[in-house]
């Protein structure tokens, strides 16, 4: 509840936002103002709800006391300032390994100069490239299955008020970042290349590649090295490959991609001393 005010009576009884004009101050004898522009607040909750906690006023508790006029000469401030406004952008897909940008808009309607803080609140932790602006990125991490990471987007303009808004990137071996659609049967073979060695022998594929609609591809690599691995997957137009380590666990090696990646991967899986069975993404 708000007294001492000129408020339009179409605002009246309606629920409001932050960042709203409400009206203005009743200037003074006018809105039982007593002779003093003021403004009175309450909030209640069948009962009185003190101003603590969650409901502290600029960082100010007002527990509920019966003293009268406990709280006389206690100073705010108020503001005609309208509310700036933050978008931290559309959820996106992605692929395991692929690189991340997330980019927020934020507008201020003063133009006053807004500062940026993202913070990553759920899913496999990622290292952010970078933190203060608009604009930050990540590698999305290796996964089997799908995962959803969520981040939040922090605003300030140097005021005591915070916006945020949050965004959800979802990493799965299907994923795009843009729309996901499903590409026709084809059957694809290894294309040949120089210097690659003959389906067969150590560090090919035992069979040509042949891709399912999925876009994966089951195969069989006849020993060798993990840049042999490379090699052979990259000349199949693939982006990534899987690889079971000596413990079971499925290792993801992005081809072309990052070096603390591969090597994260050489550290699980040295080399094929045998046939190996190998899921390649294209």
């Amino acid at each position: 509840m708000m007294c001492h005010v000129l408020v339009p009576s179409t605002l009246r009884g309606k629920a409001v936002i932050r960042g709203q004009r409400l009206g203005t101050v009743a200037p003074p004898g006018e809105a039982g103002s007593n002779g003093v522009s003021h403004i009175h607040m309450a909030m209640s909750n069948d009962g009185p709800l003190p101003f603590v906690g969650n409901y502290t006023i600029e960082n100010i508790a007002l527990p509920a006391i019966t003293t009268s006029n406990a709280y006389a000469d206690q100073a705010f401030i108020s503001t005609t300032r309208e509310m700036f406004s933050v978008d931290a952008g559309p959820d996106i897909n992605v692929r395991p390994g692929a690189q991340v940008t997330l980019n927020a808009t934020a507008s201020s309607p003063n133009g006053t100069a807004l500062s940026y803080s993202w913070t990553q609140i759920s899913g496999a932790q990622v290292a952010l490239s970078s933190n203060g602006g608009a604009t930050t990125g990540f590698v999305a991490p290796p996964t089997l299955t799908r995962i959803t990471l969520q981040f939040r987007v922090a605003v300030s303009d140097g005021s005591p008020e915070i916006i945020s808004d949050t965004v959800s990137v979802n990493v799965s071996t299907t994923g795009s970042t843009g729309p996901i659609s499903t590409p026709p049967p084809t059957v694809t073979s290894t294309p040949p290349i120089t210097g690659l060695p003959p389906i067969g022998t150590t560090g090919s594929f035992a069979a040509p590649v042949i891709y399912a609609p999925s876009g994966q591809a089951l195969v069989v690599l006849r020993g060798g090295t993990v840049a042999q691995l490379e090699v052979a997957a990259r000349a199949a137009n693939a982006t990534s490959a899987w690889a079971q380590d000596a413990s079971g666990n499925y290792q993801l090696l992005i081809i072309g991609g990052a070096g603390f990646i591969r090597d994260a991967f050489i550290a699980k899986i040295p080399a094929f001393s045998s046939d190996t069975a190998v899921t390649l993404v294209r």
